[in-house]
């Protein structure tokens, strides 16, 4: 047996015989039959591998349905279900069902805000509460079952961990998805719902993101939405096509992905970009409107191409880690007491001011980081009033010099202002 493997190693004769130590053969051999790598070290699938996760289910019945996978962690006792974002023109036409189609709200309890009602994306809500003709099953309802089976097999009593996601249109998908969850009594011993989106439109109104926000305070859902700058899908839709013309609105923890130039590499010096819909006044609604606008995030067809896809996520992701952790062990990091990276449980505790069962040095940052809000905001008002003033005084400048100005020559911006600095067209000058 020993010669028949020294020979299908390929080792002549001489180098057998030198092999006198039965370790060193006992090495080879097991060489030998070492498990192949099929894909490259640290790809996705190498990583899926090595992690333990078993794909446990996979949902593709038609191309034109909701495609999903249901994945397990044994050693962790989690369950994950990934939903498949937009590939074909069915999922482009579900897309841009802007409407609102209103649903009972699951929640029966009493809290601020609540509606009877809420709002929903159409196209995305077809997807998960239409029922099948062969079944009678909603898909919500179907993945519930498969979720509760795979649960019940890491935990009889149904005490393991659930996590949801998805990118693009699975992002959507995935948000409705574990709203539903975190009001059902088959997930009443899951703690806490995890929920990871990337590239994810809005899915409701006002309405569901109070009720949202309701499932967060109680502690059922946990949601890190990761958007990159520049990419379009993030920001619409805007307000629904119906009569009523609702807006709709974002929820969970805003993860804002900067990129890899040097301009981003300066704000991630400063504090990662984590937002949260807690305050709703003047000013905060002001600057969401402002960073989520086209303007801001003006890009070419190609660019918006590539900041969506899931790839370049993942690459600001890394990015951002490993540079926030470079700069954790130099003096280029803004304020030292950001070194640490928080959890998402942390970020919620300081940005959303849910509970935690956390120490005093975390009581400590939910008041500095308060403090240094507040401090932010002023200076920002401050410089906001000093600019328009600045504005206002420079064009009542010109105007009173009688200084002829080309309407032309001036930013498209300051358009509405055209009246009041009195500037004239270069064409209408030329034709007098």
């Amino acid at each position: 047996q020993r010669a028949k493997i020294m020979d299908g190693l390929g080792l002549s004769e001489e180098k057998q015989n030198s092999l006198v130590d039965q370790s060193d053969v006992r090495d080879i051999v097991d060489d030998a039959f070492e498990q192949p790598r099929f894909f490259k070290e640290g790809s996705l699938m190498s990583n899926l591998i090595e992690s333990s996760i078993e794909v446990v289910w996979f949902s593709d019945r038609h191309p034109n349905d909701v495609v999903y996978s249901i994945c397990c962690n044994r050693r962790q006792k989690r369950v994950s279900v990934v939903f498949r974002g937009t590939v074909n023109s069915h999922n482009w036409l579900m897309n841009l069902k802007f409407f609102m189609t209103k649903h009972p709200n699951p929640i029966a309890e009493n809290y601020p805000g609540r509606e009877e009602t809420l709002g929903f994306h159409t196209g995305y809500s077809l997807y998960m509460t239409r029922q099948r003709k062969d079944d009678s099953l909603t898909k919500i309802e179907e993945i519930f079952s498969k979720i509760d089976s795979v649960g019940r097999e890491l935990d009889a009593d149904g005490d393991y961990n659930l996590s949801i996601t998805g990118h693009s249109l699975g992002g959507a998908l995935a948000t409705i998805l574990s709203f539903y969850a975190a009001t059902n009594q088959m997930f009443s011993k899951v703690r806490t719902i995890r929920v990871f989106t990337y590239a994810a439109p809005r899915v409701g109104c006002y309405g569901f993101a109070t009720a949202f926000q309701h499932l967060e305070r109680k502690g059922k859902i946990r949601m890190a939405r990761f958007s990159n700058t520049c990419d379009i899908i993030p920001l619409i839709p805007f307000h629904s096509m119906d009569r009523m013309g609702r807006s709709y609105k974002h929820v969970g923890m805003h993860i804002r992905l900067l990129g890899i130039s040097r301009i981003s590499q300066y704000w991630l010096r400063q504090a990662l970009d984590v937002t949260y819909p807690k305050d709703d006044g003047w000013w905060t609604l002001l600057q969401r409107s402002f960073w989520a606008s086209l303007f801001m995030n003006l890009n070419s067809p190609a660019g918006y191409k590539q900041t969506h896809k899931l790839s370049d996520y993942q690459k600001r992701i890394r990015f951002t880690l490993e540079f926030r952790n470079a700069l954790a062990q130099t003096d280029l990091l803004h304020d030292k007491k950001r070194a640490r990276l928080k959890t998402l449980e942390e970020y919620y505790f300081i940005r959303g001011g849910t509970s935690l069962t956390g120490t005093k040095e975390l009581t400590a940052i939910t008041i500095e980081e308060s403090a240094k809000l507040a401090d932010r905001r002023r200076m920002k008002k401050i410089v906001l009033g000093l600019l328009i003033i600045a504005i206002a005084e420079a064009l009542l400048l010109l105007r009173f010099l009688n200084v002829s100005i080309h309407c032309e020559s001036l930013p498209l911006i300051l358009y509405p202002l055209y009246p009041l600095i009195g500037c004239q067209s270069q064409k209408s000058n030329n034709h007098s």
